[in-house]
């Protein structure tokens, strides 16, 4: 029945033994490299902030410094330990992978998306991880995971974005007009949640379609999935999204005095909405943080030299080193051989 569900089984064995071999390290050897130089580069373009990081650090006490540390990586752990969860909950009831396809797919993945334009080697890496039968499958499953995590960042962004309008247009557009706004942007979510738990009803009928013929078998596995395992992505998207939040919280305690936590609260979720909005753009991840957390914070007369150690923080946390720990997830696995 797996087979019939994944397609085609792969003609890589078309190619000799010894030459897969050298290919599969050579490409593995190859993206950790890049990997590594890309954050190293990235370190160094930044290394002003990175200056100020420490002097500031050097004021505060050691134990609040260890303490931020483990918070620090609590978060880090939560947030993509919750991501191992998700992916595994697809490809672990979809395709019978094991927990340690999962986990080596979502690390690796952070390794190739760190450089890649629109992060796309996150996707490159989880279905590499996968074996070359069931890669199809675990593309579309990707895609539904990608969503999951999507439709929770607007359900946070878009009701974010109605505090921001009401704090800096807010008197100009009156009662009325917030009101027709927040509208708009419930309605918004609506459209967005509609669109996500219908997502098999979708698969369906474009299984039908001639231009998705050669696909119909794996997107009807698509259409397989139930409301249930819908809905706790959905949730567990929602809780990893809040993980998010908690890193800007923590890098601004320690770098703020007296933080407005409601307003750093409002502006972190609006920037990692703006954040996924703008993810299409061809521009290193942490620069497009960078230019939409000033833009925003910048209206509230933040420092943004401030703003800018704490962008940097959070994609040193969040993304740098997760990354660097999937590179040896990556070292593991063989890309020609399946599951």
């Amino acid at each position: 029945m797996l087979g019939s569900l994944v397609g085609l089984e792969s003609s890589e064995q078309q190619i000799p033994a010894r030459l897969r071999f050298v290919i599969s390290w050579a490409l593995k050897i190859t993206l950790s490299t890049v990997c590594v130089s890309y954050i190293a580069a990235q370190i160094s373009t930044e290394g002003q902030v990175f200056i100020q990081l420490v002097e500031h650090l050097s004021l505060l006490s050691t134990e609040f410094v260890l303490l931020s540390i483990f918070l620090g990586v609590f978060l880090l752990c939560m947030n993509w330990g919750l991501e191992i969860i998700k992916w595994h909950a697809l490809i672990g009831t979809y395709l019978s992978t094991r927990w340690s396809t999962s986990i080596k797919g979502v690390l690796s993945g952070l390794t190739i998306g760190v450089f890649t334009p629109n992060r796309i080697g996150e996707f490159i890496g989880r279905v590499l991880a996968i074996g070359p039968a069931k890669r199809v499958a675990a593309t579309l499953l990707s895609v539904v995971n990608g969503l999951a995590q999507s439709i929770a960042t607007i359900s946070f962004g878009l009701f974010a974005l109605a505090f921001l309008f009401d704090a800096i247009i807010g008197e100009e557009l009156g009662g009325v007009g917030m009101v027709v706004l927040r509208l708009v942007l419930l309605l918004t979510w609506i459209l967005a949640l509609t669109i996500y738990f219908n997502l098999p009803l979708f698969a369906n009928k474009i299984s039908s379609w001639k231009l998705t013929v050669k696909w119909a078998e794996q997107l009807q596995l698509l259409g397989q999935i139930s409301s249930a395992q819908l809905n706790r992505l959905y949730l567990l998207s929602l809780l990893r999204f809040m993980t998010f939040v908690g890193q800007y919280f923590l890098v601004f305690s320690f770098l703020l005095s007296e933080p407005n936590w409601l307003l750093i609260g409002g502006l972190s979720v609006v920037s990692l909405f703006s954040n996924t909005m703008l993810s299409f753009l061809p521009v290193p991840d942490i620069l497009i943080r960078q230019m939409v957390a000033l833009s925003y914070f910048s209206l509230f007369d933040f420092d943004l030299s401030i703003v800018s150690i704490a962008v940097f923080l959070v994609w040193l946390i969040n993304v740098a080193l997760p990354a660097l720990v999937g590179v040896s997830a990556l070292m593991t696995y063989r890309i020609f051989k399946s599951v």
